[in-house]
């Protein structure tokens, strides 16, 4: 142990553990940047990702395809899953089915 370190304050020594811990932290994290940025490297120089390599599996978070089309504005579309949308109320309450907005109507 240094004399400099043998010669501080409990409060002293406090500041300095935390000063050290903010830099080991910095450091750290620098270190693992450069991991992840050689591990990418690597991977794409034989043609992979470190996905694959590692099998991690990719996203397969799916899109619902619209289900409903909004008879005179084509751009307001609903997929039919969670609440519906205010035109849908909208077009019940005058009357209409919701069955008349479908994209796809069923062969009957």
């Amino acid at each position: 142990m240094s004399k400099e370190i043998e010669n501080m304050s409990f409060e002293e020594l406090q500041t300095e553990m935390a000063s050290i811990q903010g830099r080991m932290t910095e450091l750290r994290e620098q270190k693992v940047d450069e991991v992840k940025q050689k591990i990418v490297e690597l991977a794409a120089s034989i043609g992979e990702t470190p996905q694959s390599l590692f099998g991690l599996k990719q996203s397969t978070k799916r899109t619902a395809a619209p289900k409903f089309r909004h008879p005179s504005d084509p751009s307001m579309t609903w997929t039919g899953r969670g609440k519906p949308p205010n035109w849908i109320k909208e077009l019940e309450e005058a009357g209409q089915n919701r069955e008349e907005f479908l994209i796809e109507k069923p062969l009957v």
